[in-house]
């Protein structure tokens, strides 16, 4: 039996049996074969994940306190004159 022998979505968890499955049986599944929010830390080698794009300028945090002024923005809304 070959994995085109399987209808999509006929084989679950509870079908197959622990330790069953080997590296090469799963080596190609991509994030589509993964149901949404099922995997956790330990099913994610971090190591192979790339930055987070709005983490970039992370490692400039240590300059923060010789930074311009100008650089940084109010993050409070300013209040309506009265």
């Amino acid at each position: 039996m070959k994995s085109g022998d399987v209808g999509t979505n006929a084989v679950s968890g509870g079908k197959v049996l622990d330790n069953s499955l080997r590296s090469s049986d799963v080596a190609a599944l991509t994030g589509g074969d993964v149901t949404d929010n099922s995997l956790g830390g330990g099913d994610v080698n971090e190591s192979s994940l790339g930055q987070v794009p709005s983490a970039a300028n992370a490692g400039n945090a240590s300059t923060w306190r010789t930074a311009p002024r100008a650089n940084f923005r109010a993050r409070t809304p300013r209040r309506a004159a009265t």
